[in-house]
């Protein structure tokens, strides 16, 4: 069923993550940037990948039929969402892994862990406001509209965000992040949670 999974939902997000990677370099350069220009690189670029690997989780769902065979069956529907969930996750992991990768050989100087955990915190959090958006309204377009917005708002808002604030590493403060895993937890939860009570009192 992973695999199904995968080549269904999974596939065709990751490979738009991977074309906005290998557009980065084109757009801002990746060469010799030390800690905090590298910051700027992952916060607000690559940290998109979150809306684009977790907000389309829905969408064969999004078709009537489908979506009646998958609810009929609760278990199994909230057993493949929990799937792609975590099949999301490791390829995000991987994604911002491998792009770490590519910056410290073009000579970025970083910390290898704290931009791993910090962009990951921050795209997880993008893609669990679509999910979540999703989860609650059915609509997958509402739910890139809520994660886009976020991630807009915080370019004219700022720190003025406090615990959420997604481009904290740029100010070399890194606390934002534990809230941000924190509240991307709660949100899946919250997902999850919501749907299933829908499914059940159906």
């Amino acid at each position: 069923m992973s695999k199904v999974q995968f080549q269904l939902v999974i596939a065709a997000n990751f490979l738009l993550c991977i074309l906005l990677a290998l557009s980065a370099p084109l757009i801002f350069g990746i060469a010799n940037l030390d800690e905090i220009a590298s910051s700027y690189v992952l916060e607000r670029y690559i940290a998109l990948s979150g809306t684009l690997l977790f907000t389309p989780l829905f969408f064969p769902e999004q078709n009537p039929n489908i979506r009646e065979i998958a609810e009929s069956k609760r278990t199994g529907f909230s057993y493949a969402l929990i799937l792609r969930v975590l099949q999301s996750i490791l390829m995000l992991l991987l994604l911002t892994s491998a792009f770490l990768g590519a910056m410290a050989a073009c000579g970025c100087e970083f910390h290898p862990g704290k931009m791993l955990f910090g962009t990951f915190s921050s795209a997880l959090f993008l893609g669990a406001l679509g999910f979540t958006t999703c989860a609650f309204t059915g609509n997958l377009v509402a739910g890139y509209l809520v994660s886009a917005g976020y991630f807009m708002l915080n370019f004219f808002v700022g720190d003025k965000l406090g615990k959420l604030y997604l481009f904290s590493l740029s100010l070399d403060s890194f606390e934002e992040k534990y809230w941000l895993l924190t509240a991307s937890t709660l949100l899946f939860a919250c997902s999850f949670g919501w749907r299933y009570f829908v499914l059940k009192k159906r």
